[in-house]
């Protein structure tokens, strides 16, 4: 099979347990016809996941490095609510949860009902969806074999107020009934705005920002709005949850961004340099808090060097894999 020339899957959706329709894709395995197969031999599906914001169509150029280096892998994908082509996704309509474990049951939804095998799981996922990510490994200790945290969510500056103070703030204000109006600081999307906000974060490629606001300029309603409230909260719960869990003894990754302008990496260093925690850990101050939109030579370092480290007694059966494609 040649990768080059390999095209982007179809979007799909799915009807979640709420109602709600939400967008994924799937890219295919070398033995994705193989579903009888046991377990232990089948090539593994690589679970990835994105951040606030983030969305598959958004990073496709992205998810041909992924499948590069992930050559034996079958890739899975899916949109949050209100980011992507998931239904409510508009640039007047803001990002809202009520709780991070709805995103936890989506997910779950889609690892169930579309994924559907019986393959180990391997998992990646960017800032909110590392979060995610974490929550569901904790929930499913034995469904996930490895992790692989990017810039995880565990915490994010909230000047001018303290965290707490902004959790009993945002607490308060949904207690009032109004979880649903934007958050202060946030607003519809507004394209300038959001290339400027991006062009001024450390380390992007600005050929990548360009690319990206250029499709969203192309598909303006896959444009994500601001938070609520209600995110805000969840949000905040959320990082103080992922803190304090024990993750099951899966392979774990992390890649962290010391001077991160978006999350606070300081809880990187206190959750995964705990003496109980069999972790590789990866500091870069050379990246971005997006890791795909560093430049591609260093994303593509980056993701390498995690995969070779976490499945380092694989890489034979990887390479002799990838020979054949």
């Amino acid at each position: 099979m040649d990768r080059e020339k390999e095209e982007m899957p179809p979007l799909s959706s799915f009807e979640a347990h709420d109602g709600r329709k939400l967008n994924y894709c799937l890219w295919p395995s070398i033995d994705e016809n193989a579903l009888q197969l046991p377990r232990e031999t089948l090539s593994p599906t690589l679970v990835l996941q994105f951040g606030k914001g983030g969305c598959i169509d958004e990073y496709r150029r992205q998810i041909e490095v992924i499948r590069d280096i992930y050559p034996t892998h079958r890739l899975a994908s899916m949109d949050w609510p209100c980011q992507g082509f998931s239904p409510l996704s508009a640039p007047s309509i803001p990002i809202h949860i009520d709780h991070f474990n709805q995103y936890v049951t989506y997910l779950q939804e889609f690892i169930q009902r579309v994924i559907r095998d019986n393959r180990p799981l391997d998992m990646m996922g960017l800032s909110m969806g590392g979060n995610i990510l974490m929550h569901y490994t904790h929930k499913n200790p034995t469904r996930v074999r490895s992790l692989i945290l990017i810039a995880p969510m565990m915490g994010f500056p909230t000047f001018p107020l303290p965290e707490w103070g902004a959790y009993y703030l945002s607490l308060a204000v949904c207690r009032l009934g109004y979880g649903y109006n934007y958050a202060f600081g946030q607003g519809n999307y507004n394209q300038e705005e959001y290339k400027k906000i991006l062009l001024s974060r450390k380390n992007v490629d600005p050929e990548k920002v360009k690319a990206l606001c250029d499709d969203l300029q192309t598909n303006h309603k896959q444009a994500s709005s601001g938070v609520t409230w209600g995110w805000l909260h969840a949000a905040l719960k959320a990082s103080y949850q992922a803190r304090d869990m024990t993750l099951p003894p899966v392979r774990l990754g992390v890649i962290s961004f010391p001077d991160d302008d978006i999350i606070d990496a300081r809880h990187h260093d206190r959750y995964f340099k705990g003496p109980n925690i069999p972790v590789i850990f990866h500091k870069n101050n050379q990246i971005p808090h997006d890791l795909f939109l560093a430049k591609d030579d260093l994303m593509r370092s980056a993701l390498m060097s995690m995969r070779i480290l976490i499945h380092h007694d694989e890489n034979e059966k990887v390479n002799e894999k990838k020979a054949k494609l």
